[in-house]
């Protein structure tokens, strides 16, 4: 009846929309509650489900055909935003309609699909049509790499154009290396740090070597030193606290 394309996020922090549609996630760091504005999935939402259609379209050689998919795109092919942290809450009070009817809850996904059938009036698609769609998202499968220390570390450092991804977060859900919340803790330290010294954020450790020290997991100063950036007296100044942060996330 349908192509259901489930944009899963694994999203930390409680989550609140505004009227504007405007995403923003408040973390709790060491008792002191922050706000932050983050990347709409409404947004990458409508940014993949274009790529599919162009990608479609140019699986289609006769003209009319591709005329023909243009025009009923949208009607065939649905999708929704599913929630995958059950530990994230989010309000919806203030968000636009069609905000809210793109987001679910992990648990409200089977019956959402059902919904969904029930509600439709189309025919079904035939055995065949469905084997072709299949193959078709099949036959741009590409394996994820695993190499991460290859792919990332360039020279003992890592590229900061690169999106660093965790499997093991949260029951092996890719997350992004800046959703992780040691990542957010670290960023919060260096912070809160930097504004107590005087100096600007980066002297602390830059974005590279944030990244680093979540690779690395030091549990020592001696694995500290090791990474790139973390010399004696930065060791010496920070390690401690820095190493009681990572202590606290890797338990």
């Amino acid at each position: 009846k349908f192509c259901l394309v489930v944009e899963c996020k694994n999203l930390f922090g409680n989550l609140e929309v505004n009227s504007r549609g405007e995403f923003i996630r408040e973390l709790d760091f060491n008792g002191k509650r922050k706000k932050e504005g983050i990347y709409s999935p409404i947004t990458q939402n409508v940014r993949h489900m274009e790529m599919i259609k162009q990608l479609r379209l140019g699986n289609k050689k006769n003209p009319l055909m591709r005329v023909a998919l243009e025009k009923s795109f949208g009607d065939f092919h649905k999708s929704v935003i599913v929630l995958a942290n059950p530990k994230t809450v989010i309000n919806l009070k203030n968000a636009p309609k069609n905000v809210k009817d793109q987001i679910i809850r992990s648990d409200q996904l089977i019956e959402y699909i059902k919904r969904l059938i029930r509600e439709s009036k189309d025919l079904a698609s035939s055995e065949k049509e469905m084997y072709e769609m299949a193959d078709f998202f099949v036959g741009l499968h590409k394996e994820n790499p695993v190499g991460y220390t290859e792919r990332y570390l360039v020279g003992g450092g890592f590229e900061q154009s690169d999106a660093i991804v965790d499997s093991e977060v949260d029951g092996g859900v890719d997350v992004a290396v800046d959703e992780t919340p040691l990542y957010q803790a670290l960023k919060q330290y260096r912070y809160e740090t930097s504004k107590a010294e005087g100096i600007k954020a980066y002297y602390i450790f830059n974005n590279a070597q944030l990244e680093a020290l979540i690779a690395a997991m030091p549990r020592s100063l001696e694995e500290l030193r090791k990474i790139s950036g973390f010399g004696e007296v930065k060791c010496e100044k920070y390690g401690e606290e820095i190493l009681g942060i990572v202590r606290r996330y890797r338990e």
